[in-house]
């Protein structure tokens, strides 16, 4: 089986800094969710200055693509209960 992308992971599960400094993204994977919804911010000190993706609800078992670069940080706000990890491609 071939890989097209492979990256780095951080688990997260709640609101605030995932990880700081600029890299691509590759996406999120949801392993749990009950009632949650996600959103995806550009902020280096885990604030909603910059928004990438406003709030979506998000569902178990999912992953959501997302092709982006991040400048300052991954930074998001999470309500429900989520298990979550966000995959990045490439520092710089």
């Amino acid at each position: 089986m071939a890989v097209g992308c492979v990256g780095s992971y951080e688990p997260f599960t709640a609101t605030g800094l995932v990880r700081a400094g600029g890299y691509e993204m590759l996406g999120i994977f949801v392993a749990s969710a009950a009632g949650a919804t996600l959103a995806i911010y550009d902020d280096a000190a885990g604030g909603t200055t910059l928004p990438v993706v406003t709030a979506f609800p998000v569902v178990a078992g999912q992953w959501y693509d997302l092709p982006v670069e991040i400048a300052y940080g991954l930074s998001v706000v999470v309500t429900g209960t989520l298990s979550a990890t966000a995959v990045m491609a490439r520092a710089f």
